[in-house]
């Protein structure tokens, strides 16, 4: 479903990701954990072919749901229907609404209310609240047609009734998922694969992956977010 090899991405002063090979498969679910500036989003956004400003990225090659990019990134026009990407802030200050919307990105007919309240559907998106704006692009995110989807922290804003309800639609979709998260046990309880940094505050850029159960270790997350073993297993066992 997607592969990508040799994939390098660097700042002006540091290596967040040097030589990364990992592939998912149909139907599973990656959360990326880790610290803040540990390069979580710039891995997710290098990945969906977005690099973010000020990172230069580089791979050997990129294969998305049967396509091969050998170029240095895939461009967004090859890109567009093979994923989805909800990004972590929208601050939408427009008086489209979800419907509007729903029809800009051709959404096919049929998506019923996208799992959103009916008075929302037809209102402005700037009168929603962050929170609400959340699961508003979520809902059209996992509503599109293409069979990836790249979440840039899908939980900002959402209380934790609207957080599990969020993982369970995600997981519902059936799609194929890269997720960065802040929301280390929810997340980890609803992945079924992760990746994390094995070093904090270095310029290496290794990254460690696979299967939760292997990967997410109580001594694995203290490495990734930088704290001794006792502290990650006061807040993880």
């Amino acid at each position: 479903m997607f592969n990508v090899q040799a994939l390098r991405i660097k700042t002006a002063d540091k290596t967040l990701v040097n030589g990364l090979d990992f592939t998912m498969q149909a139907g599973e679910r990656w959360v990326i954990l880790g610290a803040n500036g540990c390069g979580k989003s710039s891995l997710l956004y290098a990945c969906a072919g977005m690099p973010q400003a000020g990172r230069q990225v580089s791979l050997a090659a990129m294969k998305v749901v049967g396509q091969t990019f050998t170029q240095r990134m895939a461009t967004l026009a090859a890109l567009a229907p093979l994923r989805s990407l909800c990004p972590q802030r929208l601050d939408w200050n427009t008086a489209l609404s979800p419907k509007q919307l729903s029809s800009l990105l051709k959404i096919p007919q049929g998506m019923g209310d996208m799992g959103l309240p009916q008075t929302w559907l037809n209102q402005a998106l700037a009168m929603r609240s962050g929170g609400e704006q959340q699961r508003i692009a979520l809902a059209l995110t996992l509503a599109q047609s293409a069979p990836m989807c790249f979440l840039d922290e899908p939980l900002t804003y959402l209380d934790e009734v609207q957080q599990a309800q969020a993982l369970t639609a995600i997981k519902a979709s059936g799609k194929t998922v890269l997720m960065v998260s802040h929301h280390t046990r929810l997340s980890l309880a609803w992945a079924t694969h992760c990746i994390m940094p094995t070093a904090l505050g270095t310029a290496q850029g290794q990254w460690l992956f696979g299967a939760v159960a292997q990967v997410a270790t109580i001594e694995n997350l203290a490495i990734a977010y930088g704290i001794d073993v006792l502290q990650a297993r006061r807040l993880w066992a």
